[in-house]
């Protein structure tokens, strides 16, 4: 189950991510346990986190499956925004 943000905060967040950098990076390996792993210890100290998916790995998986992925991995996660290889998420809790 994904959580919902509301349009009003949606609209704010996406305003602050534009402000941030991507500080994970998915390549060729993919969303490992390690990826997860570094996601969750990066949103004990940040709720917004930016995610950049390479094209090495959206040869072999859709940026939807990857989405998927991480907020089964993480239900405390929402997505907010996808932009290009982008996915901008939000800790809802």
């Amino acid at each position: 189950m994904t959580k919902k943000i509301d349009n009003k905060a949606k609209k704010e967040l996406k305003k602050k991510g534009q402000k941030i950098k991507a500080s994970i990076i998915i390549g060729k390996d993919g969303l490992t346990i390690s990826s997860i792993k570094e996601i969750r210890n990066q949103m004990k100290k940040k709720r917004l986190l930016k995610i950049k998916v390479l094209r090495s790995y959206l040869d072999q998986f859709s940026l939807k499956d990857t989405e998927k992925n991480i907020t089964e991995s993480i239900p405390e996660v929402a997505i907010v925004e996808k932009r290009g290889h982008t996915i901008l998420i939000y800790k809802v809790c």
